[in-house]
Order: C-alpha cells, then structure tokens, then sequence
C-alpha cells in the first residue's frame, strides 16, 4: 500500500519532486528496492494511460491531445529525475530496473537554411487539376494550388547541418 501511495503522490505533484516530496521519498521506510518499484508500478500505469488515451483518439474522441501530453511529460520527468539519481549506474528494484541513457532528439529548426534539393512541398490541388497534370490535357484555365508546408526530412541531411537542431536528453530504459 506504501509503494502505491508513493507512486500516486509523485503522480499528483506532475512529475514535479519538491524538497516536500523529496522528505516524503527521505521519510518513507520503504527500501531503495520498494521505491524503485514504486517508480517502475508507475510507469507501467503512465504508459497504460498513454495506450488507453491513444485508442481512444484513434476511434474518434478529440480533445485528449492534453491528457496525452501530460503523460508523456509526467514519464518524462520522472525518467530525467531517475537518471539523476542513478549517478550512470542501473537502479535495480524487486521487479523493475532502470537503465540510464541519453535520448537524442535531431529535428530541422530552420526550414529557411534547407537548399532546394533538400525540401519537400506539401501542396493542395483539385482533384480534376491534378488529373489533368497527369494525363498532359491543355487546360484554358490557370491550374492554381496553395503550399500548405515546406519541409525537410533530417534523416536525409549531413551531419551538422545549421538547419537541424540535435536536443540530449538524460533519461531511462525501464525494464
């Protein structure tokens, strides 16, 4: 019952650890094991809710892009702050294990430093336009489309390049 409250204490606070939750954590006569399973029960249940809410918007319910958001930032606090705590080396309680890493998070910050043969359009057309492109019919009017997005794709750029923007972020494998 400890582990559970612990764990739903941490959850309300939004991944937030306070120098009072931090008394709490000092406080509790769980041992390390018992807290580190505390941290793996919770993630199990954050990554539950994610599965759940992500079915959910895919059947057609709107609005739970927050709700998802707010799991995915709560594990990610929680995973940075284990990081911390695990000083480079694997937590290991009774049931889960926490391995350290450095997540690397490359995307193009800069759309305006791509060169033209390293962008992608996305446009918008009409369909009878679009067929007619197709199929090289002379048209009397003046086939009109809007770019919706100009894009690059990272995985497709050189190492370094200015417009890409590499973010590390200490976190943890839970296992």
């Amino acid at each position: 019952m400890e582990k559970l409250l612990l764990a739903s204490t941490i959850e309300e606070a939004s991944g937030e650890i306070t120098d009072e939750q931090d008394l709490i954590w000092k406080a509790t006569d769980l041992a390390v094991r018992d807290k580190l399973d505390s941290y793996g029960y919770l993630f199990a249940e954050l990554d539950a809710e994610k599965k759940k809410l992500d079915f959910i918007k895919t059947n057609g319910v709107e609005k739970l892009q927050s709700a998802i958001s707010r799991v995915e930032s709560l594990s990610k606090k929680l995973k940075l702050r284990l990081n911390t705590l695990s000083n480079g080396e694997a937590l290991r309680g009774h049931i889960y294990s926490f391995h350290p890493f450095i997540s690397t998070t490359s995307y193009i910050e800069d759309v305006e430093k791509l060169s033209p043969n390293e962008t992608y359009l996305t446009i918008e057309i009409r369909q009878d336009y679009w067929d007619a492109l197709l199929s090289d019919k002379q048209y009397d009017t003046k086939i009109s489309f809007d770019i919706k997005k100009r894009a690059g794709k990272v995985s497709e750029l050189q190492d370094k390049h200015p417009a890409v923007k590499t973010v590390l972020t200490p976190s943890v494998r839970v296992r």
